[in-house]
């Protein structure tokens, strides 16, 4: 059981590290704002956008 713990805690800590990873030294891409769908209201009052991206 001690075993199964560990392996899982292994493979979120490479998978934490691999997101932290691409965030920092993400790639720069070309492209423009084609429009935003409707805001979605959170919990805490805050809206967030979905924004609609053409990729060159």
């Amino acid at each position: 059981m001690t075993f199964i713990c560990l392996l899982f805690c292994i493979i979120a800590i490479a998978i934490f590290i691999l997101k932290l990873k691409i965030v920092l030294t993400g790639e720069v891409i070309e492209g423009k704002i084609i429009g935003y769908v409707h805001g979605a209201k959170g919990h805490q009052g805050i809206v967030g956008y979905n924004y609609r991206l053409l990729l060159e």
